[in-house]
């Protein structure tokens, strides 16, 4: 889920990227060159899937990591070829709670389950307020 503008500055500025990002994603398996770049090997801390992995999902949910040309066989089966992509995540939902505790580096399936009713809650309070009439109604 994309971070909304009003928070990026506030709490995902230069220590976010510099140090908080590289300590979760180090935890997680992670490499890093001599001046801090990311060169990938971390793995999804839910699941254990790789990041930067290309396969796809199987009807479990697992995931199925393809070689260079097996692409076009998986979508042949009729799955959708995926790139993983980790992210960190906020167990408790609030930007700027950065505890080692509250991190999590997860790819987005399991990043998006974990987000599940906090997704669910905002959806329903902006559906609520485009719709004014009904907050009327009820009061």
């Amino acid at each position: 889920m994309p971070i909304r503008p009003e928070l990026r500055k506030r709490f995902y500025g230069r220590t976010w990227r510099k140090v908080t990002r590289p300590r979760i994603l180090k935890r997680a398996g992670g490499e890093f060159s001599a001046k801090g770049k990311y060169l990938g090997g971390a793995r999804c801390e839910q699941c254990g899937v790789p990041d930067r992995a290309v396969g796809y999902r199987d009807i479990t949910g697992r995931f199925i990591e393809l070689g260079k040309k097996s692409g076009a066989s998986a979508k042949l089966l009729g799955y959708k070829v995926i790139r993983i992509v980790l992210s960190v995540c906020h167990k408790n939902h609030q930007p700027g709670a950065d505890t080692e505790l509250n991190l999590l580096a997860l790819c987005q399936r399991d990043h998006l389950r974990m987000d599940r009713g906090q997704h669910r809650r905002s959806r329903e309070a902006r559906k609520d307020r485009a719709r004014p009439l009904l907050a009327e109604a009820a009061s």
